[in-house]
């Protein structure tokens, strides 16, 4: 829930993409609604706001009782992430056309 709160109250300071986002500009992210229509943002592994935080210490431990319960899964090595996790919202009826 924080989450989304957060998702919404950066989708006010335009941080956030409508429909389908590509980088095939470059850089530039290019944005297609007639493609996907959706909302989207994305958080660096790093990212310092309280909600990604939040949701990063729910996802270690969801990641812990997992481990728990299947031991194996804690033998391939640390998990953790490494670059962009993109957050996407769809709206009733939106989606890929």
């Amino acid at each position: 829930d924080d989450l989304l709160a957060h998702f919404y109250e950066r989708k006010k300071s335009g941080a956030v993409l409508e429909g389908q986002v590509s980088m095939k500009g470059g850089m530039v992210p290019i944005v297609n609604k007639d493609v996907k229509d959706s909302l989207e943002m994305s958080f660096a592994p790093g990212d310092t706001s309280l909600a990604w935080r939040k949701y990063l210490k729910a996802l270690q431990a969801t990641m812990q009782a997992y481990v728990e319960e299947y031991p194996m899964a804690g033998a391939y090595g640390f998990f953790g992430l490494n670059s962009r996790t993109n957050l996407q919202v769809y709206p009733p009826s939106g989606g890929y056309k």
